[in-house]
């Protein structure tokens, strides 16, 4: 047995009426889609409502007031997207400078590669260094 299965299911009535309604909707739809219309439509769809008119009569576009903040025409802002493929041209010019690395910027090690021999070589003494901290450590013990 369901419980309130009764209280949530719409009567027969209802659900008649709801697919009266849907048939009529769609018949509109259909009409107009058409080109036909049909009289009894709602007419308040018809006319759009006027656009209204600016809060302030003489406002200024942010960029126009950005420009004048900085001088009046120098500075330009640059787009975040911009910004990111200049970084993403200077990174793959650098991997095609590179003697050290592949096409895509690795290590024969499967590191990715600094493109820099110097750098290389204070990465890898870094790496050995936190290598030999680590054997020199001690043991845990577990807590119990």
């Amino acid at each position: 047995m369901l419980h309130d299965y009764w209280d949530y299911q719409p009567s027969k009535e209802k659900v008649l009426a709801e697919r009266e309604a849907k048939r009529k909707r769609q018949e509109r739809w259909l009409a107009k889609r058409n080109g036909r219309r049909d009289a009894s439509q709602d007419a308040s769809r018809d006319a759009a409502p006027p656009r209204p008119a600016p809060k302030e009569a003489g406002r200024v576009p942010r960029s126009t007031a950005r420009r004048r903040e900085d001088g009046g025409g120098g500075a330009r802002q640059v787009a975040p997207r911009t910004l990111a493929q200049a970084a993403a041209a200077a990174k793959r010019a650098a991997i095609a400078r590179c003697s050290l690395c592949d096409e895509h910027g690795y290590l024969p090690n499967g590191r990715t590669c600094p493109h820099d021999p110097t750098r290389l070589e204070a990465t890898s003494s870094g790496i050995q260094a936190a290598r030999a901290a680590i054997r020199r450590r001690p043991p845990q013990e577990d807590p119990k």
